[in-house]
């Protein structure tokens, strides 16, 4: 019996071994095979057969249970020495990495392309800062079957000694937050299992913390990303900034203000029919109510106090038409994206109102920000055909299309009998001045607000129309006129929005 139980931790000190250093599998198979071999030489060999493979297991478990122990000596030993120098990172990487790192956090939208050994200066410096057990971090970006597929392998050097680890790791996009995935880990000739890297926690934590450094800084930032790709020696990250200045082009805005102001105001404006809201301000009281969600029209940017947006004037007519009062709730921020939508607050305040009130209308509106800062941006201004500015472009709309469902089924099922209407977005370059990038940005446009509409019918949610009667209107119904000129709608083109919206729900 003794030989069985000590064959079986044999089979269990040699089937770990092979387990963290050749295959899962393969580890399983050896300590059921060294398990099985024992128990069957137990019961078929004589006795004195049985001390000399009594004493040779006890031989071979000493010495694996060394191997074990030295291991494990070693790996605790790496991981918990923070003290010692940091390999510097290459200073013409870095200075490139930190140029672009600042013309991007500098621009409304961005497209942020970093070559491996751009990121591996970024990392190795994020070393220095903070208190983390490795000396050197090498990055090696490796193509995936799709240019969204691809992975970020890693190799890095201790602190203590010699001893070194190795690991691939998977970056995923969920609702504009970058998200960082261990793949697999090998620690000097340890290679980890999923359980093992959950089991070690802090460690693992520990040792990814200069490689999620990336991450932090865009989180920081307060940056929503909208895609990225991995390959070719290269990540790219093409987003925008959230809350931010919506459009930082000035020049450009001031030469489309410019001919705006030569050509004058193409036809007659628009009229006013809703007139300002009774509630001047972002929320009142009642027994049912009217949630408005969205960007910086919803939050009445460009109108004179918050009665003049068109979010109140919406509000007021809802109270008029069905003879009842309605309380107010207008979550709008000035710079949401759909994405920051998502996963800023904005979406989670909204369901915790549903959730704790009765809500008979839900409006919103998103998206111009998706977009508007990747159109007045270097690659775009110039030409929007522009192989960069398609690049820019279509990471963008394809975000906005993965977000936009989430966003809707997420309101619908909190809120299943509400009444909920999109807004769609205008183009306020569209003057009436008739240059190119006035008719390329309404078309641009147009591919954003057919997918809000797709989005929105399969919803089951009502599409209001924006854009149509603010399409060459953007003279009489925006600030763009204004020095300096402001994308916003005035009073006038908040009034135009809210017909839509009553148009829509009537």
């Amino acid at each position: 019996m003794t030989t069985s139980l000590l064959g079986a931790l044999l089979g269990l000190a040699v089937g770990a071994i092979v387990f963290f250093t050749v295959e899962e599998r393969a580890g399983i198979a050896v300590f059921c095979g060294i398990t099985a071999l024992a128990f069957l030489l137990t019961a078929l060999s004589p006795a004195p057969i049985l001390w000399g493979l009594l004493a040779a297991e006890i031989a071979v478990l000493a010495w694996t249970g060394w191997q074990i122990y030295d291991e494990a000596r070693s790996v605790l030993a790496a991981l918990s020495t923070t003290e010692g120098p940091v390999a510097a990172a290459d200073a013409g990487s870095l200075a490139a990495a930190q140029e672009d790192l600042d013309a991007a956090a500098a621009e409304t939208s961005f497209r942020l392309d970093l070559h491996e050994d751009e990121v591996t200066a970024v990392l190795q410096d994020a070393l220095g800062e903070n208190e983390t057990p490795l000396r050197r971090i090498t990055v090696d970006i490796v193509d995936g079957p799709t240019p969204t597929e691809g992975t970020i392998a890693f190799d890095a050097e201790f602190k203590s000694g010699d001893y070194e680890a190795s690991g691939v790791l998977g970056v995923s996009l969920a609702g504009g937050v970058v998200e960082v995935e261990v793949r697999s880990m090998d620690l000097g000739s340890l290679r980890l299992p999923g359980f093992a890297r959950g089991a070690m926690g802090d460690y693992v934590d520990q040792l990814l913390e200069s490689v999620e450094e990336v991450n932090d800084l865009l989180a920081e930032a307060e940056v929503d990303v909208q895609a990225i790709t991995i390959g070719g020696d290269r990540l790219v990250v093409t987003g925008v900034q959230r809350g931010g200045p919506e459009i930082t082009a000035t020049a450009l805005l001031t030469d489309l203000a410019g001919a705006a102001a030569a050509v004058g105001p193409v036809g007659d404006p628009p009229a006013e029919v809703l007139g300002p809201g009774r509630v001047n301000d972002t929320f009142a009281e009642g027994a049912v109510y009217y949630l408005a969600l969205g960007d910086s029209l919803a939050a009445n940017v460009g109108a004179p106090s918050p009665k003049d947006g068109y979010v109140s004037r919406v509000h007021r007519r809802l109270e008029d038409r069905d003879g009842r009062s309605y309380g107010l709730l207008n979550l709008g921020v000035p710079g949401e994206t759909s994405g920051s939508l998502l996963s800023g607050g904005q979406l989670d305040e909204a369901l915790a109102f549903l959730a704790d009130n009765r809500v008979a209308y839900i409006t919103v509106d998103v998206g111009a920000n998706d977009l508007l800062g990747h159109l007045t941006s270097p690659e775009c201004s110039a030409d929007l055909g522009a192989a960069a500015c398609r690049e820019r472009l279509d990471a963008a709309l394809a975000a906005y299309e993965e977000n936009l469902p989430e966003l809707f089924s997420s309101l619908r099922r909190a809120a299943p009998q509400a009444t909920i209407v999109f807004l769609k977005a205008y183009n306020p370059f569209s003057l009436g001045t008739g240059i190119a990038f006035e008719k390329d940005t309404s078309r641009t446009l147009d591919r954003l607000n057919d997918l809000a509409e797709n989005a929105a019918v399969a919803a089951g949610v009502l599409v209001a129309d924006g854009f149509t009667p603010m399409e060459g209107k953007a003279a009489w119904t925006t600030l763009m006129l204004d020095s300096p000129p402001d994308i916003h709608p005035n009073a006038l083109g908040h009034d135009v929005l809210g017909q839509a919206v009553v148009a829509a729900l009537e």
